[in-house]
């Protein structure tokens, strides 16, 4: 099968797996509105956007291509120290607000045109921010409301913030932690991972 046609594929596999996020999510905010208070609670963004993950992992372990998609907001080439390897970030959004990704493509130049070695996939506009003991929510959100930032929720681990960072952007995330992991008390500040596959042998 010829690249191009390798890309049609991958395109329309993104597409369909938008397509079902949005059903499921407009499925149980309906559910959701029934007085029966037994339906269960609508999805967080997070778990929105855990939803779509599986099916991108598929779709990179099975073709090993670089994403291409109308879903794509931006995109940005990062340099790696492998030879011939080099780093793409990209911002998938869907039809929702919440259905907002960044993938960290690492990608290795080869005879028959660039192959993914590995991805990475995470909240484009989350971080995790872990606090020392003893420090009060407050304290945090005050430190980083001049960078525009905000608590979202508490994280599962002990201390730890889900903290929204009101953009999107490819370098939106790694300023973010620049900035987060200087701020008195926090001991770190690391992306909301989502999943990790290794896409080549």
């Amino acid at each position: 099968m010829k690249f191009k046609q390798r890309l049609i594929i991958f395109a329309f596999g993104a597409l369909m797996g938008a397509v079902m996020v949005s059903i499921i999510k407009a499925k149980r905010a309906r559910e959701h509105d029934a007085p029966d208070p037994a339906i269960e609670a609508p999805m967080t963004d997070t778990e929105i956007q855990r939803e779509a993950v599986p099916g991108i992992l598929q779709a990179y372990a099975e073709r090993l291509v670089p994403m291409e998609s109308d879903f794509i907001k931006a995109t940005k080439l990062y340099e790696h120290p492998a030879e011939r390897t080099y780093c793409r970030v990209l911002i998938l959004e869907g039809e929702l607000p919440e259905q907002l990704l960044r993938i960290e493509e690492t990608i290795v130049k080869k005879p028959r045109g660039p192959m993914v070695d590995s991805v990475r996939v995470m909240a484009a506009d989350k971080l995790v921010v872990t606090v020392e003991p003893g420090t009060a929510s407050n304290e945090l959100a005050d430190a980083i409301r001049p960078f525009g930032y905000r608590i979202r929720e508490r994280a599962d681990a002990p201390d730890a913030y889900i903290v929204t960072l009101g953009a999107k952007a490819p370098e939106t995330v790694p300023d973010a932690m620049e900035q987060v992991s200087a701020v008195e008390n926090v001991v770190s500040a690391q992306p909301l991972y989502l999943d990790e596959v290794i896409a080549s042998e």
